[in-house]
């Protein structure tokens, strides 16, 4: 899985227990600077209710069944202000 390739993209992710979390991926460590030698992402989840915009879900890659980019574009706003536009939208 080459989850650097997530970086700063909207996915949608399974993970091993089968839980969705929707999107935007802020950053990607690889095993080489993860001090457990495995790569992982940190996520800001949209889907969570009442989810604190200031803290990241971090996923290592073998906690994540799948991952998809549904948003393919880079975010060129702010994540906070992306949420913002799309409940907009979605209400």
């Amino acid at each position: 899985m080459k989850l650097h390739t997530y970086r700063k993209k909207i996915v949608k992710i399974i993970d091993i227990d089968g839980d969705i979390f929707i999107g935007y991926v802020d950053n990607y460590t690889s095993a080489l600077d993860d001090p457990d030698g495995m790569p992982n992402i940190d996520v800001i989840p949209y889907n969570i209710p009442n989810w604190d915009m200031n803290n990241l879900l971090g996923l290592n890659e073998n906690e994540i069944s799948s991952i998809e980019i549904i948003e393919p574009i880079e975010i060129t706003i702010s994540p906070q202000k992306y949420k913002q536009q799309v409940t907009a939208v979605a209400t």
